[in-house]
């Protein structure tokens, strides 16, 4: 079977703004989300990097925040109508004990969402995308590989765009990125 490597261009979000609340006396810190409509390629704009439908019980960090963790070197292999996607997660604080949480992935096409893992992604009555508690466990002291592998496709160009998110065990959002899928 055919194997072909594509580095995904990536666009690291920033945390969500915060908005003001139906009262008007607190900040609202959930995250926000935009649907991008970057080209193929193409780096998406921070702004445009969260997706929809995300839980209220999930916590934006606060402006400025510099995550205690890294997400590098995200590549896709093909391998027929499958897409791998893997990377590195890296902990930045090495020596000084380790971080836990949950990794939700999240990749788009015209017509579908594909989510890793498949368990993560709520009913279709449910009022949000997906539940972080339900995404795939992690605990990292140096760095720890991440690797999923999503499909059916029809085609490659069905992969529109990838999305991955790391939350604390508290559902707190420490890092998000979103990778546009395509050739330059």
């Amino acid at each position: 079977m055919k194997t072909r490597e594509q580095v995904l261009v990536t666009s690291e979000a920033p945390p969500a703004t915060p908005s003001t609340s139906t009262t008007g006396n607190e900040e609202d810190t959930r995250a926000s989300d935009n649907k991008p409509e970057a080209e193929a390629g193409q780096p998406l704009e921070a702004k445009d990097a969260l997706w929809s439908g995300l839980a209220p019980n999930i916590v934006a960090p606060p402006k400025g925040f510099v995550p205690n963790i890294d997400l590098g070197e995200v590549k896709i292999n093909w391998q027929g109508k499958f897409a791998t996607i893997s990377g590195v997660v890296a902990y930045r604080e090495q020596g000084k004990g380790s971080q836990q949480g949950h990794i939700v992935v999240l990749a788009r096409g015209k017509d579908r969402i594909y989510a890793h893992p498949e368990t993560v992604l709520n009913t279709a009555n449910s009022a949000h995308l997906f539940n972080a508690e339900n995404g795939e466990y992690f605990s990292v002291s140096r760095f720890r590989l991440l690797k999923t592998k999503l499909g059916p496709f029809e085609n490659q160009s069905q992969l529109e765009q990838v999305q991955i998110f790391i939350f604390d065990l508290e559902n707190k959002l420490i890092l998000t990125q979103s990778f546009q899928h395509g050739k330059k």
